[in-house]
Order: structure tokens, then C-alpha cells, then sequence
């Protein structure tokens, strides 16, 4: 009977532990899904290192965001592959839907074996703030990566990831880091 009264809290102690561990997970961005055949791919995206950089005038207004590239590879068997990226920014009034309103040009470079593409630069999308709206905007940024075929035209696969943590730098060289997305006020 001791036996059996000592398991229910060993057990609840483990299912604690995994939840504690599993969360760790959540640090990072969100990966919204895959399509066809994808290589190891990721974004760096951390509290310390965020995905996106949101740079303010000095009157606080929300000038531009700067995107990191993905961490991509080539998909498995394959010694040599294109493959790209690109992002898209989505603003919307705190609450209410998601509207893109900025999406990038595509950038692709050549991988080769099993290390990351090195070919990648920052991308940075303007902002511009509707003049005629006013109250609390927010900014998100969403990557989509690419994997071609041996053609270098054809997509084989795709994969879309939402960046969680901004890194908010003022011209006056004030910073901070959110995470979900970057803040705007707009108004008179």
C-alpha cells in the first residue's frame, strides 16, 4: 500500500517535469506547416536573438522591419539545390484580424551537402501607417521558404514559419524585445 501511495506523486512529478522541458519548445518560432519535400530548415528566433528587428524614428513611430533569413538545407539525396525565401507583414488594430500589407521579393541561393545555405541577407520591408486610422497597430512577419527541383524553376516543397520575438530599436538607441509582434501607435 506504501508502494502504490509513493507512485501517484512520482508520477505527477514526472508529468511536471516533461511539461517544464516540453515548454522550452516554445522559445523559438511558430512553424505553420509544411508542403511536398522540405530539407532541415529553422529561423532563429529567441528571446536573446530575435527574428525581426523594429526600427523607430525618434518620435516613436515605426519606420521599418528588418527579417532574419532562415537556416535552411538541401532536402536528403540531394548534393546541390536552390532554394529561397521570402516574408510577408501583416498589421493589424489591436484586436482584429491580420492583414498583410507588405510581402518581399524572393531571395534564392545554392546549397550544397548538408550545411546551411550561406547565400542569405536581411531583408527589411518599410512601414508606412495609415494616416486616416488611429489607436494601437500591430506588426507580424511571416516566412515562407522554398526547395526547387533539379530544374531550379519548379518548387518541390515549401514552409512557412511565424517569427515570435522583436527586437524594437529607437533612433536614439534605446532597445527592448517583444514577443507576438511589433507595436505601432498611431494617431495625431
Amino acid at each position: 500500500m506504501v508502494l502504490r501511495a509513493m507512485r501517484i506523486p512520482r508520477a505527477l512529478a514526472g508529468c511536471a517535469l516533461l511539461c517544464l522541458c516540453g515548454s522550452q519548445g516554445v522559445l523559438a518560432d511558430t512553424e505553420l506547416g509544411d508542403t511536398g519535400k522540405v530539407g532541415v530548415h529553422s529561423l532563429t528566433d529567441t528571446h536573446s536573438t530575435p527574428g525581426a528587428r523594429c526600427h523607430y524614428n525618434s518620435s516613436g513611430k515605426l519606420k521599418s522591419i528588418e527579417v532574419r533569413p532562415p537556416n535552411m538545407q538541401a532536402f536528403a539525396g540531394r548534393t546541390n539545390q536552390v532554394v529561397g525565401w521570402r516574408f510577408t507583414v501583416e498589421r493589424r488594430v489591436d484586436p482584429g484580424p491580420w492583414k498583410t500589407v507588405y510581402t518581399s521579393v524572393r531571395q534564392t541561393t545554392s546549397v550544397g551537402g548538408s550545411g546551411d545555405a550561406g547565400g542569405f541577407t536581411s531583408m527589411t520591408a518599410p512601414i508606412t501607417l495609415p494616416p486616416n486610422e488611429s489607436g494601437q497597430h500591430e506588426f507580424r512577419v511571416l516566412v515562407k521558404m522554398f526547395w526547387y527541383a533539379k530544374d531550379d524553376q519548379t518548387v518541390n516543397g515549401t514552409s512557412r514559419h511565424r517569427v515570435d520575438f522583436y527586437r524594437n530599436l529607437t533612433s536614439t538607441g534605446g532597445r527592448s524585445t517583444d514577443e507576438g509582434a511589433c507595436g505601432a501607435l498611431i494617431g495625431p
